[in-house]
């Protein structure tokens, strides 16, 4: 018989904070930000780059060629919620090495803290909607 060693605050408050999404193209990645923002209600901002190489090669087939890469991918962002009595953002960020889709998680900031009841309720309710409204995006 085996028991899985109980999660720490810190493991609890990470799973929490941390929605996974499938792989995506960056059109259907700013969808995905409209379809949050219509449905939570909220505002989404939100912003996108990518960071490409430009890469010197040589081959028999081609010749002495330049080829374009892409790089680190990254997102980060707020999600302002609009029906909070007191109003409050959530912030997330991920980074990602890219080739043409990105498989990206959004985390929001837990820096500040390190257990799931630090946060203000209303907080967490949005990370959970967030996921919520992404899952059955993706469905």
């Amino acid at each position: 018989m085996t028991s899985e060693k109980p999660k720490s605050d810190f493991e609890i408050l990470e799973e929490r904070a941390t929605i996974d999404l499938p792989r995506l193209s960056l059109e259907e990645l700013e969808k995905l930000f409209k379809h949050l923002a219509e449905h939570l209600p909220a505002t989404v901002s939100y912003s996108i780059h990518e960071d490409n190489k430009c890469i010197y090669g040589h081959s028999r087939e081609e010749g002495e060629k330049i080829k374009t890469r892409p790089g680190v991918f990254r997102v980060s962002g707020m999600i302002h919620a609009r029906t909070s009595a007191s109003p409050f953002g959530c912030k997330f960020d991920s980074e990602r090495e890219t080739y043409n889709f990105v498989a990206i998680a959004l985390r929001f900031d837990t820096v500040a803290f390190n257990r799931i009841e630090e946060f203000r309720e209303d907080e967490v309710q949005l990370w959970d909607n967030v996921r919520q409204l992404a899952n059955d995006y993706f469905v």
